[in-house]
């Protein structure tokens, strides 16, 4: 199970983070209208993936913010159609750019899971949060049994009011596609500012396995 950390500013906090053998992605906010805003400086991490979170972006400047950041994946959490996608691919190709591609879909009862199959060509993941007019950031989770609906091929993140709380309901989602979570406002002490022995004792408790 991989374990993404969002919506980090501390860069300190970021250095812990990306010590943790468990944390595997470091979620980093290029959405101004966002609480958890990254206008910094670049933060290199040695071992944990760097993803950028856009929302709408045009696609050069999502490109160069890329570079600049030396981003391993982007997450495309806004209204992203299949053309945009596939015009942002194939400007990565004719710049011989390597990006990983994370599409989020905001998910509420009347979400229909077939509406993800037409991108399925051109991510290497899904993200599934819970579906807000301003694109996540509820610290609200969606009905988890809504993904049983979803049987497509692409493996997905699970997203949204992940807290700890909630640790025994996450152990019971059965998914072959879902390989991971990714929390960010449940695990805060204030916007961009992370409880770093609360995501310790989170990982602790739901990757730990007793012998």
């Amino acid at each position: 199970m991989k374990l993404k950390v969002c919506g980090l500013k501390n860069p300190d906090q970021i250095m812990q983070l990306d010590e943790m053998e468990q944390v595997d992605f470091l979620g980093f906010i290029f959405y101004e209208q966002s609480k958890r805003y990254f206008n910094q400086n670049p933060i290199f991490t040695n071992k944990s993936k760097r993803v950028g979170v856009f929302v709408n972006k045009e696609v050069n400047q999502l490109i160069e913010i890329a570079r600049l950041h030396k981003l391993d994946y982007i997450q495309l959490h806004g209204d992203e159609t299949v053309f945009y996608c596939r015009k942002l691919m194939n400007q990565l190709m004719q710049q011989n750019y390597k990006l990983s591609i994370i599409k989020a879909f905001g998910i509420n009862e009347s979400f229909d899971f077939r509406n993800v199959s037409e991108f399925e060509s051109l991510v290497d993941y899904f993200l599934f949060d819970t579906k807000t007019a301003t694109y996540g950031g509820s610290g609200k989770n969606f009905n988890w049994s809504k993904l049983n609906e979803y049987q497509g091929n692409i493996p997905f993140l699970l997203s949204g009011g992940i807290r700890s709380e909630l640790e025994q309901e996450i152990k019971n989602i059965v998914h072959s596609r879902c390989i991971g979570l990714d929390i960010n406002s449940g695990f805060e002490i204030c916007s961009g500012e992370k409880d770093v022995q609360k995501i310790k004792k989170f990982i602790e408790n739901m990757f730990t396995i007793n012998v």
